[in-house]
């Protein structure tokens, strides 16, 4: 069976480390890869745990979002900041405690859309 990519924008490879923070936690993951409209995270227990405690939530049905800070190198500036709001995807297990998170973007911070589109025009290395 062959997995069908459902983004819209075409994805770049990445490796940045970044912080997420959910309502209840500050944690480090990597964004793995990254499009204008979204990103994946690879991340260990402990970030999933706090997304997802037992997958008991107020409302299952509504998606969970976070927010993800990350730096980026930009044709006018060594770094740039993005700050961004997401909402999660999709997730799977990689190993004992290594995890991907598929996140699509929400909300931009500090019209940093623009950085972003800065980024992958001049740096992305397409997959």
């Amino acid at each position: 069976m062959s997995e069908i990519d459902l983004r819209r924008e075409p994805r770049f490879k990445t490796n940045f480390s970044c912080s997420v923070d959910t309502p209840d936690q500050h944690s480090e993951a990597v964004i793995t890869n990254l499009s204008m409209s979204g990103l994946q995270l690879e991340c260990d227990h402990g970030l999933m745990q706090a997304l997802m405690p037992n997958i008991k939530r107020p409302s299952p049905h509504q998606p969970i979002s976070l927010a993800v800070h990350f730096e980026v190198p930009t044709s006018y500036k060594d770094k740039d900041a993005i700050d961004l709001h997401c909402k999660i995807i999709y997730s799977r297990r990689l190993a004992q405690d290594k995890f991907v998170i598929g996140c699509m973007f929400s909300e931009f911070e500090h019209q940093c859309e623009t950085v972003l589109e800065d980024y992958l025009q001049h740096f992305g290395e397409r997959i």
